[in-house]
């Protein structure tokens, strides 16, 4: 492989982290305290987010070229940590959480 091609490879390589981080602070996640948390709280509950997360992360040039092109749209995840006064780890479409009486 020429230095054309492993300059490539890196650039995709480093996307697919840079990406991980992005998407998850995009929905919120990033903000939330991990004290006393579990990894599972956050994962299990949300494993249709995850999934989408990391299929995104692989394709992340497409996405980003689509994320550009359409305007640089909000997050259409959202992120929650309290739902009606108790402890939560929910990440759910903005659609659904406006459908359920809860503000972003």
């Amino acid at each position: 492989m020429d230095a054309v091609g492993w300059v490539l490879w890196l650039t995709w390589f480093v996307g697919q982290f840079v990406s991980f981080f992005v998407y998850k602070s995009r929905s919120g996640i990033s903000q939330y305290p991990s004290g006393g948390g579990d990894w599972r709280e956050w994962l299990l509950p949300n494993l249709g987010f995850w999934v989408l997360t990391f299929a995104k992360q692989f394709g992340w040039p497409v996405v980003l070229v689509l994320w550009l092109v359409r305007g640089r749209q909000e997050c259409p995840w959202v992120a929650y940590d309290h739902i009606g006064g108790r402890e939560v780890r929910a990440v759910m479409r903005r659609e659904t959480a406006c459908q359920r009486g809860l503000s972003s």
